[in-house]
């Protein structure tokens, strides 16, 4: 099997502990011979921490990966053919070394084994498969932390089996006491070790030394924090949950997850909070404020130290500006509104918020004919018709490519260099309910193939990975920017962009239409929309095929003025928000965080009688709507 090295997670946690003259990852063939778990002592080891480990994740409510039920407790693990201490995942396996002249073999430690078996989990759920700047440390600080937290001890330290040497107090990072780090090193001497416990510091050198990666080093600053938690009394299992969820959580806080800073971290898991009893959470967000305050790690942008950042943190920041000196009450809500980190509060910071929270093109444009035409232009030269979409180890959202060549893509693409991974949306609300109190990040992921395709598609039309998910047949009306998805018969579904509507009519484009799996890309191709039967449902046709399509579910960008949910701007939405106004509306969950957002539309910070104003004039102005969608 060919090993792509474009998904290989960089310098793993391990690299501080390799020789200095390693065969890359990428040319190391897998022996053959080198069959799971043999009668080795050491192997049974292996497998006895691995169903640890997967157990433990079980008990989180993960057991897949991309949809897969990881059933590999014997399949998943291999030992390379390159006798050297080293543990790499990727591909939905482990590949372990073996010992060498002062280490262990690392399936020794079972702290080790669950680091990089979180790899697996973060390159399937984040996209963290080989990322850069603050993402590249942050991947392997939950690596370190769910490390710690899946495995059997509870020493916070890494590799405390990882030396042969069992006295000296040996360990790949010591979490709880970074600088009591102690490596022996191949000539006798002990390494020398930095690690990082503070943002500040950290960020300097990074902007100092560019060319530097300060995978593991840099990790501390966020894995020492979660130490602290633990130490200031957050029960484990607890510290479990809410870490493990603070990973659900990153996928609708962040634009995208393959670029999480630490800052969205903090957010993550403040916000991950709600996994745990109510009763503890109160004294929990209190500990975990201090612990990142320590390491000096704050919610860029949240000014009003709410744990979010909304257009209540521009209403502080612009106080501020004016002169109310006690607006930001304390140095952490000093330090989270200077977002640019140039060391003052300004209107560049307000500005880099609003950029944050939606996209200004207008509704109004980008449901045109002429946002469309233009779009298409630039998208059908990126991806010609009749051509194939290549997705190689990409996200959805960066797979840019697109093959001549039928013979290299090949039909049903195998997992070597043809699928696309998933980029993580959030999907909220039905026409029933409005928007949904949790986001559906599990309707159709992974996305790929048709359904990544018309979400690509989708993505760079809008610009946002904020969507809404309407199911209801009977109030589909088509419009332009779509990603519909469709069936005969309850099965054999497929996903479109719609680029025209004319009446009952249509044009949409697509890949993969031939089922064939060959990923075909096709563009201004027809169809039609009518009604059938005495219910009304909604039947479809594709390019004059002989069986009609059912519609399953549309998905929408969330418009700035729809409070309702619903996809439209209109007089429900004028009543939603006179409701908001007079019955002391909340937003304490992701539904009443895109409801508030929706409905402040002139940005200052509440509810009030000129956002109806606003919308009013909108919703009965039958040029179309100027506000933008939500971010």
């Amino acid at each position: 099997m060919k090993i792509d090295n474009k998904i290989i997670t960089s310098a793993m946690a391990l690299a501080i502990a390799l020789t200095a003259v390693q065969e890359p990852l990428a040319n190391a063939a897998i022996s053959d011979k080198a069959a799971p778990f043999n009668s080795d002592t050491r192997d049974a080891v292996l497998e006895e921490n691995m169903n640890y480990i997967i157990d433990s994740y079980s008990e989180l409510g993960w057991n897949n990966f991309d949809g897969q039920n990881f059933t590999g407790r014997n399949k998943a693990v291999y030992y390379r053919s390159v006798p050297q201490y080293q543990a790499r995942s990727i591909y939905n396996h482990l590949l372990i070394g073996t010992e060498d002249a002062i280490h262990e073999c690392p399936s020794e430690d079972i702290d080790t084994i669950a680091h990089e078996f979180t790899h697996l989990v973060t390159q399937s759920k984040l996209e963290w498969c080989n990322p850069d700047k603050e993402t590249l440390p942050l991947m392997e600080a939950y690596s370190d932390i769910m490390g710690e937290l899946c495995g059997n001890t509870e020493d916070w330290v890494i590799g405390t089996n990882a030396f042969k040497s069992k006295d000296c107090g040996y360990s790949l990072r010591n979490i709880a006491d970074p600088d009591a780090t102690l490596q022996p090193g191949y000539n006798g001497n002990l390494k020398e070790n930095k690690f990082f416990t503070d943002y500040d510091e950290l960020s300097k050198a990074m902007n100092e030394n560019p060319g530097e990666t300060f995978a593991t080093s840099g990790s501390l600053v966020i894995s020492h924090t979660a130490y602290v938690m633990y130490k200031n009394g957050i029960e484990r299992d607890d510290l479990k949950k809410i870490w493990f969820g603070s990973m659900e959580k990153l996928k609708d806080i962040t634009k995208e997850t393959r670029f999480a800073t630490f800052s969205d971290c903090r957010r993550a898991v403040t916000a991950a909070v709600s996994y745990v009893e109510e009763y503890k959470q109160a004294c929990y967000l209190e500990i975990i404020k201090n612990a990142f305050d320590e390491a000096h790690v704050y919610i860029k942008g949240d000014a009003n130290d709410d744990g979010i950042v909304d257009t209540k943190d521009i209403a502080v920041i612009q106080s501020y500006i004016d002169g109310n000196r006690d607006a930001l009450s304390s140095e952490r809500c000093l330090r989270s509104a200077d977002v640019n980190h140039d060391s003052r509060i300004s209107k560049s910071d307000i500005r880099s918020i609003k950029k944050e929270l939606a996209v200004t093109v207008s509704q109004e444009y980008l449901g045109s004919d002429k946002a469309m035409n233009t779009f298409k232009r630039s998208e059908m030269y990126k991806f010609p018709s009749d051509k194939y979409w290549l997705t190689p180890y990409q996200t959805v959202m960066e797979s840019d490519q697109y093959s001549s060549d039928y013979e290299f893509y090949g039909p049903y693409p195998s997992f070597e260099g043809k699928q696309t991974y998933s980029n993580y949306v959030t999907i909220n609300a039905t026409f029933y309910e409005g928007y949904d109190p949790s986001f559906r990040y599990e309707k159709e992921e992974p996305y790929y193939e048709c359904a990544g395709f018309a979400k690509k598609l989708q993505y760079d039309y809008f610009g946002t990975t904020k969507y809404l998910q309407l199911n209801n047949p009977y109030k589909y009306v088509p419009r332009i920017g779509d990603h519909l998805r469709i069936s005969v018969g309850g099965g054999n579904s497929h996903s479109i962009f719609i680029t025209s509507v004319d009446g009952n009519n249509f044009t949409y484009a697509d890949c993969n239409g031939d089922g064939m799996k060959t990923n075909t890309i096709k563009w201004d191709q027809t169809g039609s929309f009518s009604e059938c039967g005495p219910d009304g449902i909604l039947s479809i046709r594709l390019d004059n095929k002989r069986t009609p399509y059912q519609f399953e579910w549309v998905e929408r960008p969330i418009m700035v003025g729809d409070v309702n949910g619903d996809s439209f701007v209109d007089n429900g939405d004028i009543a939603f928000l006179n409701d908001m106004i007079h019955y002391n509306f909340t937003d304490n969950d992701i539904a009443g965080h895109y409801r508030f957002l929706s409905g402040d539309i002139d940005q200052n910070g509440v509810i009030d009688s000129n956002d109806v104003d606003l919308l009013a004039n909108e919703a009965y102005d039958n040029d179309g709507i100027s506000f933008g969608y939500l971010k």
